[in-house]
């Protein structure tokens, strides 16, 4: 299951010049067991928020990749934060 949507992701990443799906990609790279490579993404997203917007939403994904709910909830944005716990819970029961 994991290696069909990684080999999905990085496709999606590669056509969008590596500007969307990496916190998905990473989140899949977490759960496969890959946390090198979902930290690699993590330190690129940090990288790319320096010069151009980053969706908090991708950094979430990403912690959740490694299991680090507590970075999770600080990047967040206040309303969405209830939906993103929530869906912690669904990945880790």
């Amino acid at each position: 299951m994991y290696p069909e949507a990684i080999a999905y992701l990085e496709n999606s990443v590669a056509r969008s010049g590596r500007r969307r799906h990496l916190g998905t990609l990473a989140l899949v790279y977490g759960l496969a067991g890959r946390k090198i490579e979902t930290q690699k993404i993590i330190s690129e997203l940090k990288e790319s928020s320096l010069h151009h917007y980053v969706f908090p939403t991708d950094f979430a994904y990403a912690y959740l990749g490694l299991d680090s709910l507590t970075k999770l909830s600080s990047y967040q944005p206040r309303g969405d934060r209830k939906a993103v716990h929530v869906n912690a819970r669904m990945l880790n029961p």
